[in-house]
């Protein structure tokens, strides 16, 4: 197996935060929204220190760099996809606020997308130092890569190709989404989306290659 049991369950654990992150929902006088956000961070940072100190406790101790890396990748990028999903479809309702680059909504998001960025770049800092004498891309790997690029490249033109075709058909339905600002957030989810589907595919390639 190429988590460990501990592993499996922090994702877990960070997966079922995530969830309850994204609600706004409150169970008396607990809000599961707060619940969740501390359970996404204290699972981040339990996990941040077993890639420190003990590595082989997360993943089996044949797990290529290039496989690790994909899989935190995939963990940081859900996370982000998540976040922002959530901030994108709020975005609308602020109405001509949605046109501040600094408005109610931005602000927490930005604090939360730049921690996130900050445990993904330490937890895959520690995972490539723990194996620095392994190659770090063979054939395979860039064999997956590759697969990975084309993959996400097609994705971005079927959305793409969709978007535009939704804005013909109903664009007088749309014109909220058509701010400045908003716009300029729906490119950047489509980068997010981008390198979550680079992520998925190079996981499942390995997971296959595995079976």
């Amino acid at each position: 197996m190429l988590l460990s049991r501990r592993a499996l369950f922090l994702l877990s654990l960070i997966v079922l935060g995530a969830i309850a992150a994204s609600l706004t929902l409150s169970i008396g006088k607990v809000d599961l929204g707060v619940v969740g956000g501390t359970l996404v961070y204290l699972g981040l940072i339990v996990l941040a220190g077993l890639f420190a100190k003990r590595p082989d406790e997360i993943f089996s101790p044949d797990a290529p760099p290039a496989e690790r890396q994909g899989w935190v990748s995939l963990v940081f990028v859900a996370l982000i996809a998540l976040s922002f999903v959530r901030f994108l479809i709020a975005l609308p309702a602020l109405g001509v606020e949605a046109d501040r680059m600094s408005n109610s909504l931005s602000r927490p998001f930005g604090v939360h997308l730049g921690l996130l960025i900050f445990g993904w770049a330490v937890c895959a800092g520690l995972v490539r130092g723990a194996q620095r004498d392994a190659v770090e891309l063979d054939e395979r790997d860039l064999r997956i890569r590759h697969g990975a690029q084309r993959l996400a490249a097609g994705v971005m033109s079927c959305i793409m190709i969709g978007a535009i075709v939704l804005l013909v058909m109903r664009g007088a339905e749309m014109q909220a989404w058509l701010r400045p600002l908003v716009v300029a957030n729906l490119l950047l989810g489509l980068l997010i989306v981008r390198h979550l589907t680079e992520c998925l595919y190079v996981v499942v390639r390995y997971w296959q290659a595995r079976r």
